[in-house]
């Protein structure tokens, strides 16, 4: 019982968080999957937070919905090739 009570309150977590970041899914199922990845990295945070020897903390951000391949996808900076010229004058 108490497992169902700590999935409704990061189902509470998730809606608030959406809200608040003004996500919204194309359908249900995405929804679902989503509060899935959701509830595995709000996992992560407090797990992580709970490390006494860390020096930082974790916190819910705008990509706490995202899998670490698709944040990694979000948030790469695309640079194109560049060349440096250089002249040497002897």
């Amino acid at each position: 019982m108490s497992r169902s009570l700590q999935d409704a309150s990061i189902s509470e977590k998730h809606k608030q968080w959406m809200a608040w970041y003004g996500r919204v899914y194309k359908d249900f199922e995405e929804e679902g999957q989503r509060l899935k990845i959701f509830k595995d990295n709000v996992e992560y945070i407090e797990s992580s937070n709970r490390d006494a020897k860390k020096r930082y903390k974790l916190a819910v951000n705008q990509f706490a919905d995202l899998t670490n391949e698709e944040y990694v996808q979000a948030t790469q900076q695309i640079q194109e090739p560049y060349f440096l010229t250089c002249e040497i004058f002897l």
